[in-house]
């Protein structure tokens, strides 16, 4: 049996998820309750928000 993945590297993962499907987010939490718990997490979600926001095109009106 391959060893568990660090909970950084999973996060890492989890983060690069596509934030306009939600579903994937969710089936992920669902895989186990490790996986779950770092997707309920408070850090995770302000990170996951951080890693998807749009930055805005300036010079253009």
């Amino acid at each position: 049996m391959a060893p568990p993945l660090m909970d950084e590297l999973v996060e890492e993962v989890l983060i690069r998820l596509p934030p306009d499907d939600p579903a994937s987010l969710v089936r992920a939490a669902l895989v186990c309750l490790r996986w779950r718990h770092l997707v309920s997490n408070s850090s995770f979600r302000r990170r996951f928000r951080e890693f998807h926001r749009t930055l805005p095109i300036l010079g253009f009106v």
